[in-house]
C-alpha cells in the first residue's frame, strides 16, 4: 500500500507547477497581442501601383506629392522634342510632371540632415518630423526607383528620431512611393504639365497647419 501511495504522489504535479502552467496559458495571448501591436507600429513604405495611387490622387487622400527628379525632367519643355541627357530613359524629359506636385530635386540623394531640413522646411528637426508624421506624404520620380529611395529615407529619419505615424489626422500619416512613376502616369494617357510652375514647398509644418490647423 505504501508503494502505491508513493507512485500516486509522483504522478500528481506539485501545486506550484500547476499554478505556473495555468499562468503561462492565461498570459500567452496577451504576450502575443503585445508583439503584434509592436510590429504594427513600425513605419513602412506603401509602394503603390499606378491604379492605387492614381485613385488616391483623384480622391484627394494624399496630402503632398513630392517629385524628386531633376529640373530637366520636371520641366520637360525642351525634352518634348528632344532627349534627356544622362538618363536611363532618353525620353524621361518628355513626360512632364503630375499636376499639383511639389518638387525637391534629388531629395533621395541628400544626406540625413539635408534630407530632413528640406522635407520639414528647416527649423528643429524633431517637431518638423512630427509634423510630417501626421501627413500622408508621397514621392514620385521617373519610374519609381528614386521615389522609393526617398520614401525609405523618410522611414529611416522617423526611426532615428523615434517618431511614429500619427493616424488621428485628416488622412492619417503615411509614406507612399508611386511605383511606375511619372512615366506610367503619362503612358496611361493621363494629363501631365510642362514647365517649372508648381506649388511652393514650405515644409511639413506649414502644410500641417493648412491641412488640420496643427500647432507644434
Amino acid at each position: 500500500t505504501q508503494s502505491t501511495g508513493t507512485a500516486m504522489k509522483t504522478k500528481c504535479p506539485p501545486r506550484q507547477a500547476l499554478v505556473l502552467t495555468v499562468t503561462v496559458i492565461l498570459l500567452l495571448p496577451v504576450v502575443l497581442l503585445g508583439i503584434g501591436v509592436q510590429g504594427d507600429d513600425k513605419v513602412a513604405v506603401e509602394n503603390l501601383p499606378l491604379s492605387a495611387w492614381a485613385d488616391e490622387l483623384r480622391n484627394g487622400t494624399i496630402d503632398a506629392v513630392v517629385d524628386v527628379r531633376t529640373a530637366e525632367e520636371f520641366d520637360a519643355t525642351w525634352g518634348r522634342v528632344g532627349v534627356c541627357v544622362n538618363a536611363s530613359d532618353p525620353q524621361s524629359c518628355a513626360y512632364g510632371h503630375i499636376p499639383g506636385v511639389y518638387w525637391i530635386q534629388n531629395l533621395q540623394s541628400m544626406d540625413h540632415d539635408d534630407f530632413v531640413s528640406n522635407l520639414t522646411g528647416g527649423g528643429l528637426a524633431l517637431p518638423g518630423l512630427r509634423a510630417c508624421a501626421g501627413l500622408r506624404v508621397a514621392f514620385v520620380c521617373h519610374s519609381g526607383t528614386r521615389s522609393l529611395a526617398a520614401a525609405e529615407k523618410l522611414v529611416a529619419a522617423y526611426d532615428a528620431a523615434g517618431v511614429t505615424l500619427n493616424e488621428s489626422t485628416v488622412h492619417g500619416g503615411g509614406i507612399v512611393s508611386f511605383d511606375g512613376g511619372t512615366m506610367a502616369f503619362y503612358m496611361s494617357g493621363r494629363e501631365t504639365r510642362y514647365g517649372m510652375a508648381r506649388p511652393e514647398w514650405t515644409g511639413c509644418t506649414q502644410l500641417r497647419r493648412f491641412v488640420d490647423g496643427w500647432v507644434d
